[in-house]
């Protein structure tokens, strides 16, 4: 009997190292598992999300992600008998915010179920060397915690659906998201609001950002159409007979909107397909807004910029092509880069930058030449890319996508 206990409890220390260095492995893979269940997710999106064009949604999806793999770790370290699977936060507010959007439940499904296989994969990679019956056990218990994992994200979709059934303001979401990705709805819905009229599209983050934006079409006399899409975010339409200045606008947030909303700003726009324009250059915004959060931002500024953070592996090749090469500097203040973007904000003018900058312009004109130099190519050739590069370089890191604290100021992203 001595034996017998003896080889039993052998037998659960060696599983337990199993376990334990095959999630060390997993953990060291974190950020790559990461990434291609984003890939993932993002592909299986293209029903939800025109283009990129929802970074709250796409935001939300990157944090249910992180959730769900730190989640699927524990599971797989600690036996199923020694731990009580719990729905991750991030991924309780992703359904949430799934059902608020309209996602068909069946596109959720379909979206952990490839999810979870892709996860499957990371494990028999690392485990490939791990004892047949042990490896099993392992994606056993991993599939009896989707199970609960997915019965739990489909009860959290579902209690939603039910809260905001029927309520006027899930109708006029609806029907805004049917007009922005060009369905055809026969009769246009409708929606108390002009859409032959000129537009200014807005995304308005912070607390009750539909109250915000109200009052700003109140003070620049206009029509407003006011769509809350997410705790402390709501998109916004300004609406006339005549084209309204952006200038105007930011005049009257500077002056009157509360302190913790901010407001990403598309262009003015005519007729419905102006409508669409600029509520996606707001969206560029708030894109950009969501990583370096700022009282205003002007969407046309963004766009560049934006569509690249919806890539990482962009980023990356901007980073590892533009910044790399110019290094730190022997004076620590990054002295390359500080000089291109003072000669970029001079339009490239060298007395001028010799000036802000404190220097001689023979100075400014060495660096130049020592950054074309160092990237092998000619600052007008290279220009674009290099401004959008020193600009990421700017962002900070990309964060746990949390949308309650994009904003250190508490405005609700």
């Amino acid at each position: 009997m001595e034996t017998m206990n003896r080889r039993r409890s052998n037998y659960a220390a060696s599983e337990s190292s199993i376990r334990i260095g095959l999630v060390s492995r997993l953990r060291e893979r974190a950020g790559e598992i990461e990434d291609a269940l984003y890939a993932l997710v993002s592909s299986l999106c293209a029903e939800i999300v025109q283009d990129g064009e929802d970074p709250e949604f796409l935001l939300g999806c990157r944090a249910a992600i992180a959730g769900l793999v730190q989640a699927t770790l524990t599971c797989i370290e600690q036996p199923a008998d020694q731990f009580a699977p719990l729905i991750p936060l991030e991924a309780a507010t992703q359904a949430r915010r799934a059902a608020r959007k309209g996602v068909d439940p069946g596109i959720v499904i379909r979206r952990y179920v490839a999810g979870e296989r892709l996860i499957a994969k990371f494990v028999m990679d690392e485990g490939g060397n791990f004892p047949p019956q042990e490896l099993w056990k392992i994606l056993v218990g991993q599939a009896a915690h989707f199970d609960v994992l997915l019965e739990a994200v489909i009860s959290e979709y579902n209690d939603e659906l039910g809260r905001i059934e029927g309520f006027p303001q899930q109708r006029l979401r609806r029907n805004v998201d049917g007009l922005l990705a060009g369905h055809s709805f026969g009769r246009a819905p409708d929606l108390g609001y002009d859409l032959d009229a000129w537009h200014l599209g807005l995304v308005l983050t912070g607390f009750h950002p539909e109250v915000a934006a109200g009052s700003l079409a109140t003070a620049v006399g206009r029509q407003a159409l006011v769509v809350p899409r997410d705790e402390g975010v709501a998109w916004a339409w300004l609406g006339g007979g005549t084209k309204l200045l952006i200038t105007d606008v930011e005049r009257v947030i500077d002056a009157r909107m509360p302190a913790d909303v901010s407001v990403a700003i598309g262009e003015s726009r005519e007729g419905i397909e102006g409508w669409r324009v600029t509520h996606r250059e707001a969206l560029a915004g708030m894109q950009v807004m969501l990583r370096k959060p700022q009282r205003v931002i002007r969407g046309s500024k963004a766009i560049l910029l934006a569509a690249v953070l919806r890539d990482d592996g962009l980023v990356e090749a901007l980073r590892q092509t533009y910044i790399v090469p110019l290094g730190d500097d022997d004076d620590s203040e990054q002295v390359l880069r500080k000089t291109l973007r003072t000669y970029f904000s001079t339009g490239g003018n060298a007395v001028t930058s010799a000036a802000l900058l404190g220097v001689n312009r023979q100075t400014v004109q060495r660096r130049i030449r020592r950054i074309e130099e160092r990237l092998g190519c000619l600052l007008p050739a290279c220009q674009a890319e290099l401004e959008v590069a020193l600009r990421l370089d700017q962002l900070p890191p990309r964060g746990g996508g949390d949308l309650t604290q994009a904003d250190p100021s508490g405005a609700a992203h």
